[in-house]
Formats: structure tokens, C-alpha cells, sequence
């Protein structure tokens, strides 16, 4: 009796062994699902993608922005009281990486007398540009105080 189970446990041993062997790769139609799932998976993600670099490069063309905007106040308030006379004065043009990271660049410069104990003047800079879609986007202003130094 033992003889007989013997032989017949190895058969079912070998059945078992060649049934997982011969499944050792991927059919098609694991392979077909996996490529729509990444299909399904990409088309999902890109416009996302898409949206994350616009807003990317508007934040840095308003970073620019604003960095020239200071540097404008900054040599402008550096002036002797004298030559900031009230009005719009008309500036230095850009430099032309900035024209080109914000493309068709407005800039101004006004000046606004205060009447007020101590008299000062206000500097206002405004820096517009073209943004996305040929839109101009809302400006960016910065503005600054200079006061009259008194007579001793």
C-alpha cells in the first residue's frame, strides 16, 4: 500500500510543479489592462500638470515684478528733494531681460505732492505686462514717502 502512494503523491508533486512553471509571464490581457490604467492615470495628471507650470510662471513674472518696482522707489528716493517734481515722470526703460520675462512691459512713475505738516512727497511705480492669453494683468504698484528735511 505504500508502494502505491508513493508514486501517486510524486505525480501530483509534478502536476503542481508544471502548472506554476508554465504561468510564469503576463498575458495580454494584464497587459492591456496595465497600459490603460497608465493611460487613464496620465491623461488625468497633465492637465493638472499643465495648470501647476502657468501658475509657476506668473508668480515669478510677479516676483520680477516686483523686484524692479523696488529698485525703481529705490533710485528714485535716493534723488535730492529738489528733482522729484510732482507729476508723472517718464522712466529709464527696462532692461531687456525683463522684456522678455515680461513681455510688452508698462511702467510709470508718479509723483504726488502732500500737503500735510510735514510735506512729503509720494512715489508711486506701476508695472503692468501681457500675462497668459494676451491678457494684461493686474498691475503691480509700490509706492514710498519722502520728506522735505527742515530748514535749521
Amino acid at each position: 500500500m505504500c508502494r502505491n502512494k508513493r508514486p501517486r503523491f510524486r505525480s501530483q508533486l509534478t502536476h503542481t510543479r508544471r502548472s506554476v512553471n508554465s504561468r510564469s509571464g503576463f498575458t495580454l490581457t494584464e497587459m492591456i489592462a496595465t497600459f490603460l490604467l497608465l493611460g487613464a492615470a496620465i491623461a488625468l495628471i497633465a492637465p493638472f500638470l499643465v495648470s501647476v507650470s502657468r501658475q509657476r510662471l506668473a508668480i515669478e513674472q510677479r516676483q520680477f515684478a516686483i523686484q524692479y518696482a523696488g529698485s525703481v522707489l529705490e533710485r528714485y528716493s535716493a534723488l535730492p528733494w529738489e528733482k522729484l517734481s510732482p507729476g508723472t515722470q517718464t522712466l529709464a526703460d527696462a532692461p531687456a531681460e525683463l522684456h522678455t520675462l515680461l513681455p510688452d512691459l508698462k511702467q510709470s512713475l508718479e509723483i504726488t505732492e502732500q500737503a500735510e505738516k510735514p510735506i512729503s512727497r509720494q512715489l508711486r511705480v506701476s508695472i503692468s505686462w501681457r500675462g497668459q492669453s494676451d491678457v494684461t494683468v493686474k498691475p503691480v504698484q509700490l509706492s514710498a514717502w519722502i520728506f522735505q528735511a527742515e530748514a535749521k
